[in-house]
């Protein structure tokens, strides 16, 4: 009889990315920290009651990760300021990239 560890497999985990383009020049989010990681921790309406175009795409949940915006990657460490410079400084329309959370990734492990 033969048992197998759980190494004696090789699983690959895609984490998939998703891409929401923003005109406005807010984006109707709030951003947090998570482990060394941004990630999203609300969605905020905007003066009129509606949803931000992040929310409204229906591609992004609380907690996942922004990894990028336009071509400047979100790197572990950045703060919530330094990220909200990016998004002020960012040429409209925008394009945001997120990772899909998943434990892994908000403990650091991924």
């Amino acid at each position: 009889m033969s048992f197998l560890s759980p190494n004696d497999f090789i699983v690959e985990s895609s984490t998939p990315l998703v891409t929401v383009k923003v005109t406005r020049s807010r984006l109707y989010l709030t951003l947090g920290v998570q482990g060394t990681l941004i990630a999203v921790t609300s969605f905020v309406q905007d003066e009129f009651g509606r949803p931000g175009e992040v929310e409204q795409s229906g591609k992004v949940f609380l907690g996942d990760v922004l990894v990028r915006i336009n071509h400047v990657f979100i790197l572990p460490g950045m703060t919530p300021n330094h990220v909200a410079e990016i998004v002020n400084s960012s040429p409209r329309p925008m394009a945001l990239w997120f990772e899909r959370a998943s434990w892994e990734i908000l403990d650091g492990k991924a």
